[in-house]
Parts: structure tokens; sequence; C-alpha cells
């Protein structure tokens, strides 16, 4: 499995054996996220989101609640939502509904712009109540962009101190992003503990642990066939 959470969860949910299950992260393509060093042209403090928009356990109306927040405080801020077909959820009435000119709906995202999207905010936030691992918020940080996150799932197990996670409510993460706002010594840590946190996560790694892991499983095979 591709966490400790995702162990625990196998464990409490399924009954196996946690004797049975080998923990082993998930990689990023170092290749295709990494920082792109160029002046940050936002005229507003720009919070971004990419991925699913229409599973509940994605929380993605949080975003709504958390840009109604800030608006009200006054703050200036544009947050721009990447993910396919948002015509058909409810996020664009609920936008309507709470006449808030901050958000945008930005549609699908392609992999080939992702490294620009994530790169080209000054804030990544996913407020996510569930995840078995969670690549968005990783690539976000690989790409050297500040990131909030919920800490629910296996978030703050794989994000670590790469992120400030806190719980997914849209209160715990307004107070959240307003703090990277108005510090901008928190953003610029966020930025630096992102790039090592994620820097642990390579699909090497990943392959090369699977390989060991077979090698164990064929020698012990082998082992107790002689022993037989």
């Amino acid at each position: 499995v591709v966490s400790e959470t995702s162990k625990r969860d196998l464990v409490e949910y399924a009954g196996l054996h946690p004797d049975k299950i080998e923990v082993i992260y998930n990689g990023i393509n170092h290749y295709d996220f990494y920082p792109v060093h160029t002046e940050n042209t936002n005229q507003k403090f720009t919070i971004r989101y990419v991925g699913g928009l229409g599973c509940a356990h994605k929380n993605v109306s949080a975003l709504v609640e958390v840009a109604e927040i800030l608006e009200k405080k006054g703050f200036e801020f544009v947050l721009e939502i990447g993910g396919g077909s948002p015509e058909k959820t409810i996020l664009p009435l609920l936008v309507d509904s709470k006449k808030l000119k901050s958000v945008k709906f930005t549609g699908y995202v392609p992999d080939s712009k992702l490294r620009e999207f994530y790169s080209g905010a000054d804030l990544f936030l996913y407020p996510s109540k569930y995840e078995g691992f969670g690549f968005p918020p990783l690539e976000a940080m690989a790409c050297g962009t500040a990131t909030v996150s919920s800490n629910a799932g296996s978030l703050k197990e794989i994000l670590g101190d790469g992120a400030l996670t806190v719980d997914p409510d849209p209160n715990s993460l307004a107070k959240a992003v307003e703090m990277v706002m108005r510090q901008p010594m928190v953003r610029f840590n966020l930025q630096r503990n992102g790039l090592k946190q994620a820097a642990k996560y390579s699909w090497e790694n990943c392959g090369n642990a699977h390989l060991n892991l077979y090698e164990e499983a064929l020698n012990l095979k082998s082992q107790n066939k002689r022993a037989s």
C-alpha cells in the first residue's frame, strides 16, 4: 500500500494482519514537477486547486466557503479551481449564490500544463477529506509553491512539514490561508520545506522498494522449498 494510513485502514476495516501489508510510498516525476524561476506577475494573490470536483470526499465546496470568509475580511485575491466539467457540479451555482467575485473555474488542466499551473500560484490549497496518498499537493510542493492542505487521511503523513496542514473545515483552512497571506516568511518557509519534503518521493525509490520486496519474497520461497 502507498501509506501507513492505508495500511491502518486495511487492518481496521478489512481485518488484515499488519504483517501481511508492506508500505511503499508512491513517487512523483521530478522531471515534470520542479520550480520555475520566473518573476511573479500575479496582480492579486493567487490561490489554486486542481483535482476532482464532483467527489464529495474532495471537499471542493470548502474552497468556495474559504473564499467567502476571505472576501468578507476584505482580502484581495483570486481563487482558481482547476478540474474537468465544473458546470456538471453545484459549485458554480454555489459561487453565484454567494455573489463571490474571487472564484474562477479554469476547467480541465492537462498534464502538460500542470507545472505551469502549480508554479504560477502564490498558494496551493487542498481541502480533501480523505486521500490514500495525495498527488496534487506534493506536486505543487515540488514546484516550489507554498501549500496549505487538510490533515485528513494520509495527507499529514505524506506532506510532513512541507505544507501547512489543518482540519478540513472551511474556518481552519481560511485561517491557514490568511496566515500565509499576511506573513511572507511563513510562505517562504513553506516553499523551502515543501521542496525538501517532495524530494523524498521519487519513482526510482518506489521501484527499488518494490524490487527489494520481490527479491525478499523469492528468497523466502526458495528457503522454504529447501527446508521442505
